[in-house]
């Protein structure tokens, strides 16, 4: 374990210093993808990494508190294009819940250009840019393997292993998935495997570059992060809400003024586009409808008064 007496965490610190080398002297961007089970700390890390960041290289001897986790947090894909159009050049940036708005073939199919705006502007301003995943393979292999430039597994509450890609020409499995399947399918890890025993393994891992420790988060810090995490969840959540409101008033509109010149009411739309043949009733009630109306009505242009009363 790479925590010494004082308290310190030389492992840590070391990453820290390698990210800022990486954008100062290389003149890259720093993608980390960050994964682990829920609730061993990948939040708990990727705060450490920001806190430690800001207090080394962004300003040196200011702590890093509540105000500073709100300003360099994102929680929500709208929340990263905010603090990437907002937030200086070389800053880090940790993207706490990248599962929503970041993982698998059928979401980038519905948002490539917004994720590869994402990139564009985390390599153009030198950003830190975290994704934390419970499992690094959920990302788009695209970005997983060409553009991921760390990779940071929390294999124990508390304690993380580092790993680098391969960069030779021609590598398709740069993490070499394959070594991981091949040593693991055969051998059981859980919840209640010693970190001795997965390290046994680990350790022989192509990829490996280091290992340290994680020290928890001072708890008012931990507290407002989770308070800020609830506040933008329930935030996202009502936006999608709003969306598909106005999507399905607008839907209604354009149905009712196709058919017959307006002349066919909108409960025959929910009757007939809204009608689910399995349960034999309409997805939405009328009174439903007539709020979804009511709510979109001053963001789309239609009227309304279509229903009859």
């Amino acid at each position: 374990m790479e925590l010494n007496r004082d308290g310190s965490y030389p492992g840590l610190n070391r990453f820290v210093d390698i990210c800022h080398s990486q954008q100062y002297d290389e003149d890259l961007d720093v993608l980390i993808g960050v994964s682990g089970l829920k609730g061993v700390g990948k939040s708990t890390f990727s705060i450490q990494i920001t806190k430690r960041y800001f207090e080394k290289y962004v300003e040196p001897g200011k702590y890093f508190g509540k105000e500073q986790l709100k300003r360099y947090t994102a929680y929500t894909i709208d929340d990263v294009f905010e603090k990437l159009d907002v937030l200086p050049d070389y800053s880090p940036l940790d993207a706490d819940e990248a599962v929503n708005f970041a993982m698998g073939e059928e979401w980038m199919r519905r948002n490539r250009k917004s994720l590869k705006k994402i990139f564009a502007k985390v390599r153009t301003k030198h950003h830190i840019f975290f994704f934390n995943i419970p499992d690094i393979w959920w990302l788009d292999k695209k970005y997983r393997e060409n553009m991921m430039s760390f990779w940071i597994h929390i294999v124990k509450k508390g304690f993380a292993i580092l790993s680098l890609p391969n960069v030779a020409p021609g590598i398709e499995d740069r993490w070499y998935r394959k070594w991981l399947q091949d040593t693991f399918n055969k051998r059981i890890i859980n919840y209640f495997t010693p970190l001795e025993d997965q390290l046994k393994y680990l350790q022989k891992y192509p990829c490996l570059f280091d290992k340290f420790s994680i020290p928890i988060l001072d708890q008012p810090l931990y507290d407002e992060h989770l308070k800020l995490r609830e506040e933008k969840m329930l935030e996202q959540e009502k936006d999608e809400e709003d969306h598909m409101k106005k999507l399905i008033a607008y839907l209604c509109w354009k149905w009712v003024n196709d058919n017959n010149g307006g002349t066919v009411s909108p409960e025959q739309f929910v009757n007939t586009v809204l009608w689910n043949k399995w349960k034999n009733k309409p997805q939405i009630s009328n009174n439903t409808m007539r709020e979804w109306i009511v709510d979109a009505e001053n963001l789309i242009q239609f009227n309304s008064s279509l229903w009859k009363k």
